[in-house]
């Protein structure tokens, strides 16, 4: 029999799409890649991006949130300046009125000028220094702040250095007239901290020490102003928080002042006291005669043309008579003061 042709003798080869397996056609490879797995793995992926997206929101709406709380406390606290600014400034423009040094346009020269928009001049300019200066004071001092008043004592520091004939110590007065009043308040601070108002320290505490001080100093007086039930809290209380200022004319404050500021811190408001028992005890003639009304509106109204070297006189006779009662010391406060 013939050979088989070589055609015949040799298969043919398998086809291509025969010898090629469909693709994870074994439901156990782990490599497959079909419509459900696909679908889950898309499913995964967008709930890892939700939770991402989810975080990152939140992220920045406590961002935000932080933001809006901070510009909120600055907000509170530039209204709050505002408001105390305006409140000083509406007391400053009342200072000493009778005085053209605190209202007047002032010329700024030489080297100030440079501060002060090429030396022309600004209205109220020393007014805007006492309020610069107190709130200063304010802002440092929270405890205490502002307390109207504040404006009239340290009206009389500033004007003392102001007035100074030596320019350079004159153009340095805003400065050193805060460090001087920071220094003044230190002595009578208790008077003017609300927190301290009924205790023996605050401002309540050293009108009645001043009333016992009278007794001591003048009987009789002090007799007939109990009578009438007029007591130092009805006629002393300015007298004392700004310490004699809108009693007397700017020339006899200064006087007094002097007198007050000789002594040592720790005895300053007490020779105070003494300074407005001298005063009643000085119109004492009046008081005796006159009744309640009268007699008010005499001690609120103090006369200004009496000699302050005499009130000034009797005070440190005063502190001679009334030693014994607060050198004793009935109290720790009494012996302070």
């Amino acid at each position: 029999p013939d050979p088989p042709s070589l055609q015949s003798a040799v298969s043919a080869p398998p086809s291509l799409e025969s010898t090629i397996a469909p693709v994870n056609a074994d439901p156990l490879d782990p490599l497959r890649s079909t419509p459900e797995a696909e679908k889950e793995e898309e499913e995964e992926g967008g709930e890892e991006g939700m939770a991402k997206k989810e975080e990152e929101e939140g992220k920045e709406r406590e961002r935000g949130r932080g933001a809006n709380e901070e510009q909120d406390a600055a907000t509170r606290r530039y209204l709050d300046s505002k408001a105390l600014q305006d409140e000083i400034e509406k007391d400053t423009k009342r200072t000493w009125p009778d005085l053209h040094f605190f209202s007047e346009k002032h010329d700024f020269k030489g080297l100030e000028a440079e501060h002060y928009d090429g030396g022309s001049g600004l209205p109220g300019e020393h007014q805007m220094a006492i309020t610069r200066v107190l709130f200063t004071f304010a802002k440092l001092n929270p405890g205490i702040r502002y307390v109207q008043g504040m404006n009239e004592l340290l009206a009389p520091i500033y004007y003392v250095f102001k007035q100074d004939t030596t320019q350079d110590f004159s153009l340095e007065a805003e400065a050193d007239s805060f460090w001087c009043f920071s220094s003044l308040m230190e002595s009578v601070r208790d008077v003017y901290d609300s927190v301290q108002d009924d205790t023996e320290q605050g401002i309540h505490g050293a009108l009645e020490r001043m009333r016992e001080y009278l007794r001591v100093a003048d009987l009789e007086v002090w007799q007939h102003l109990e009578k009438q039930g007029l007591t130092p809290t009805l006629y002393a209380l300015r007298w004392v928080t700004l310490i004699l200022c809108q009693e007397f004319g700017l020339p006899d404050v200064l006087r007094i002042w002097d007198s007050i500021l000789s002594k040592q811190m720790q005895v300053r408001l007490r020779f105070l006291l003494h300074l407005c028992c001298a005063m009643v005890i000085n119109i004492r003639d009046e008081i005796l005669r006159q009744d309640f009304a009268e007699n008010l509106t005499r001690l609120q109204r103090y006369p200004r043309d009496i000699d302050v070297e005499d009130i000034i006189y009797s005070a440190e006779r005063l502190q001679e008579v009334t030693q014994p009662l607060w050198k004793k010391g009935k109290t720790a406060a009494v012996a302070a003061w």
